[in-house]
């Protein structure tokens, strides 16, 4: 009848509910109700789902040691169910003995029947991982009702929680497959991990999440968990951080390499070099195709250019976080190197931030909870959306057009394979430690990183020597889960470039 307020107003309200059914129930209905109604730990409502769960037996089956300890741990399964440790089994062991010593006091059990009671034994507490890709979202889902609900462990596992989340079983679905089709196997490609997130963007919603294999052998999630290094990713955020200088991505920049900047001399580079990946040699040549071919040497000097000739790149730290990154993502900094990817951020922050230029600049909170009701009534919660304004229509558009051009005549030409209009953004760290696609369409954003072990080892096949291009795999799984994510879905063009400081 009650909700669990500790206040003056519900005892008020307790005591005359008591009254009531006191006039209208015996004192045994009254029990009996209790004791079909209560929570008795282990998810288990009721005597016969707690027989069940703590015996494997039918109520009607109870030894008077198994009701003497049902009947113990009413008062707290927190603290009295034998499977929860050494102090829990104690307490458990005592409060039996008060039990069944007070059940001789009342003269419902003989002495020489208690004297060959003994404790009874317990059934271990049955695993609530979920196997398969799905303990990595309800785990999420969790993170959440503690965050935003501020609820503890024992509210959630006490159950009478009906949450509806924002996961679409389509999306999520083309997701596992999209993994398990175009990732090579562990004999090939061993101790290889992929994390991968969509948000919609304008919203904040996560529709799915790819955070491993099975939750219930790794609790590890490679999607919010795992960080890794951004590589040309960030190269985005040095784009914005341009136009809202009005630097127009028709901006031409010499992209032959290696070249050598004084404001890239660091510990072990004295000179400041700075090679393209594979040393690929470019002319004079803008920043739109600079990013189709992700060409190290113009983005460098873009950053020199963004910092004015000094040595605190303020600038792509600052986009990054004004899309969505955390201010706490490890490695960002303002370092010259920032805009080449030396933050490591999650898949998540990715797919958010990627998620803001694809609704023209409107920045939103991820969620994962769209409702959480209880069987009480006690709470009653909806998402209220966080959504904020964080770059000018023009600014994204004319980013977006340059990410375009990565699908279409660059290092990202796979994605052509999706058949509607798609941005994105390879990346390949130094050391190929990780690899990523990240992209969107306007309905819906996507992050795509695979990395090995812990992030401390390139990301090789099985002989040691081959390494995967992020232009491959991750623009496989990528365009794979973008495909079945939005089938049936309108095709949307992007809006036509601004042309900014052109």
């Amino acid at each position: 009848f009650l909700t669990q307020e500790r206040t003056i107003s519900r005892k008020a309200n307790e005591f005359f509910i008591s009254i009531k059914i006191d006039q209208q129930e015996s004192k045994s209905t009254i029990l009996a109700n209790y004791l079909n109604t209560i929570y008795y730990g282990r998810g288990a409502y009721g005597i016969q789902t707690a027989a069940k769960a703590y015996f494997g037996v039918d109520v009607s089956k109870l030894t008077v040691a198994q009701g003497a300890l049902l009947a113990s741990v009413i008062r707290g399964p927190a603290f009295y169910d034998p499977a929860l440790g050494t102090k829990q089994m104690d307490n458990a062991k005592s409060r039996v003995d008060y039990v069944l010593n007070g059940m001789v006091t009342e003269g419902w059990l003989s002495p020489a029947e208690r004297a060959k009671t003994t404790f009874p034994k317990v059934n271990p507490r049955a695993k609530t991982t979920k196997p398969g890709t799905v303990g990595y979202i309800t785990n999420e889902v969790r993170r959440e009702l503690k965050a935003k609900l501020k609820l503890t462990d024992a509210d959630i596992d006490r159950g009478g929680l009906r949450i509806v989340t924002t996961i679409n079983k389509y999306a999520q679905a083309a997701a596992v497959k999209a993994v398990n089709d175009n990732m090579p196997s562990e004999k090939k490609a061993p101790k290889w991990h992929v994390g991968l997130t969509a948000i919609k963007p304008g919203d904040g919603a996560i529709v799915a999440m790819y955070g491993g294999k099975d939750y219930s052998k790794v609790q590890w999630n490679d999607s919010t968990d795992a960080r890794m290094q951004a590589g040309s990713t960030f190269k985005v955020f040095g784009l914005l951080a341009a136009l809202q200088k009005d630097i127009s991505t028709r901006t031409i920049f010499d992209g032959h390499s290696p070249q050598y900047f004084p404001q890239f001399v660091g510990p072990g580079d004295p000179r400041g070099k700075v090679p393209n990946f594979g040393n690929e040699q470019f002319g004079k040549i803008d920043l739109r195709k600079a990013t189709a071919h992700s060409v190290n040497t113009v983005f460098a000097q873009l950053n020199i250019k963004l910092a004015d000739g000094g040595t605190r790149a303020t600038g792509v730290r600052d986009a990054a976080i004004l899309a969505g990154m955390p201010k706490n993502t490890v490695g960002l900094g303002i370092n010259m190197n920032n805009i080449l990817g030396t933050a490591s951020p999650h898949v998540i922050d990715m797919a958010n931030a990627y998620a803001t230029i694809a609704a023209q600049g409107q920045k939103a909170t991820p969620y994962l909870i769209s409702k959480v009701t209880s069987a009480d009534r006690s709470i009653d919660y909806k998402v209220k959306k966080q959504l904020k304004p964080a770059f000018d229509k023009a600014v994204t558009a004319d980013v977006t057009d340059a990410m375009t051009r990565v699908v279409t005549e660059g290092t990202g030409t796979g994605a052509l394979a999706l058949g509607r209009p798609a941005a994105g953004k390879t990346g390949t760290t130094d050391k190929t430690f990780a690899v990523w696609f990240d992209g969107f369409t306007p309905q819906l954003s996507a992050a795509v990183g695979i990395y090995k072990n812990r992030g401390e080892e390139s990301v090789t096949y099985a002989d040691g020597v081959r390494t995967v291009s992020s232009g491959g795999i991750p623009v496989d799984i990528w365009t794979s889960f973008m495909e079945g994510a939005l089938k049936g879905q309108k095709v949307i063009d992007f809006p036509p470039r601004a042309g900014l400081g052109d």
